[in-house]
């Protein structure tokens, strides 16, 4: 069966997936932030923080996890090379939240929870279908900043792209 006939579980718009040639270091940010959860998750909550912690954990474990199979999402290699392309990114981070979750059973004053891991994989799965079906998002995201013309530099600032227009 030819790659183009293939099911593809999120289908992707017109705009293409594509990071610059110059992308290799983004794929350090979805390792430095595992490696900041690993390390996070691995010390014990202090008494002070407990009761904030109980109130924004879900929403915390939604974003960092969101971002972090975002940033996986938005890699070259994954997006060409890895079987689902952007939808093994939530496989990915899904796994991870697992691993974390059961590191976390093991270390004083943390414990194991079926609902930190559900946000982990609500949040991966609405960060890359955002991603991958709101073309003005991905626009956004894959704007290149800083523009190299001749020997100097410049900022550009991407446009601020309006809710619903894509």
């Amino acid at each position: 069966m030819e790659a183009a006939q293939c099911w593809d579980p999120l289908p992707v718009n017109s705009t293409a997936l594509k990071e610059s040639p110059e992308g290799h270091w983004r794929a350090i940010l979805p390792v430095l932030l595992a490696l900041t959860v690993f390390v996070a998750s691995s010390r014990p909550i202090p008494g002070e923080f407990g009761s904030i912690m109980a109130q924004w954990d879900k929403v915390v474990h939604f974003f960092v996890y969101g971002i972090m199979a975002l940033l996986i999402a938005r890699l070259r290699f994954v997006q060409e090379r890895v079987p689902l392309g952007a939808m093994s990114s939530i496989l990915m981070v899904a796994a991870f939240g697992i691993t974390d979750e059961v590191h976390q059973a093991f270390t004083p004053g943390r414990f194991c929870s079926l609902d930190d891991w559900l946000a982990d994989v609500l949040g991966a799965v609405t960060f890359v279908t955002a991603y991958v079906h709101w073309t003005a998002y991905r626009r956004w995201l894959e704007h290149r900043v800083v523009v190299r013309e001749g020997s100097k530099f410049r900022i550009d600032l991407p446009p601020v792209p309006m809710p619903g227009l894509s």
